[in-house]
């Protein structure tokens, strides 16, 4: 089965994932394909395995504080991002 390295857009988390498909790996580790970099490794006789980030078979094996802390990011990332868009919106309408 193919392994495939997962990474956050928002968040820059890395896993590793075996699975079938790249849209199975980004769910096993509990995020939305769209969220997420997904490169497919091809392990060589030259891999330095103790470097690569950590390996998941299974969504429920990511712990619980570190789904969190990744769901407190995203919220964060997401409020900075809403401010921005007031403060645009704001200057649009009160400049007319």
């Amino acid at each position: 089965m193919p392994v495939y390295r997962v990474t956050n857009r928002i968040t820059k988390e890395t896993y590793e994932v075996e699975a079938p498909y790249a849209q199975n790996a980004c769910e096993k580790v509990g995020w939305l394909i769209g969220d997420c970099h997904v490169q497919q490794l091809r392990e060589t006789p030259f891999t330095d395995l103790s470097a690569s980030p950590r390996r998941v078979e299974d969504k429920h094996e990511v712990p619980l504080s570190e789904r969190i802390a990744s769901l407190e990011k995203r919220v964060q990332n997401l409020e900075e991002l809403l401010c921005t868009m007031n403060e645009v919106l704001e200057t649009v309408y009160f400049k007319r």
